[in-house]
């Protein structure tokens, strides 16, 4: 079983310790009471400074370094909300990469379209250039068919004798 604690007068008030509360300082200033060891008046900051006239590059990096952790334990709080966000971003980033795929494939059909009739349409003003050549003028036609024809005449003679 445990001892009961007990209080004596030689254990400190901890309100008070490690030195006087400053209204005790205050009254026994006033009544002409020496100061208790520990508290050395010239070393008391005087009642008309304040904090901010001690030292302002001190203050300033206080301040610095209070913003810079006031930042990291906000970060750090939000980082559950944050990471719960993560898998409706992965899912509306693959409806998107859907949607940019379904148009990619679409606009993909499109030219492969537009180049297949730009073909169609060049095949046949080609064809219509060829009549119009021949009907103008029937008689090159008939002497470069008749070319092509003694040109293939000879390649095919030379091919059946190499063979041989």
């Amino acid at each position: 079983m445990q001892d009961p604690l007990h209080s004596s007068g030689d254990v400190p008030r901890f309100d008070t310790y490690p030195a006087p509360a400053p209204e005790e300082v205050a009254s026994q200033r006033s009544i002409g009471v020496s100061m208790p060891i520990g508290l050395n008046p010239a070393r008391e900051l005087p009642a008309n400074i304040t904090s901010q006239g001690l030292n302002p590059a001190l203050n300033q990096t206080a301040e610095k370094i209070g913003t810079l952790l006031g930042t990291a334990v906000r970060i750090v709080k939000s980082m559950p909300q944050r990471l719960q966000t993560v898998p409706r971003n992965v899912s509306s980033m693959r409806e998107r990469l859907r949607e940019k795929s379904g148009e990619l494939r679409e606009d993909a059909s499109e030219a492969a379209q537009e180049l297949r009739h730009n073909a169609q349409v060049r095949m046949q003003q080609a064809r219509e250039q060829a009549r119009q050549f021949a009907y103008e003028k029937p008689f090159h036609v008939i002497a470069g068919i008749a070319g092509l024809a003694f040109c293939a005449g000879i390649a095919l003679r030379i091919w059946r004798s190499s063979l041989e």
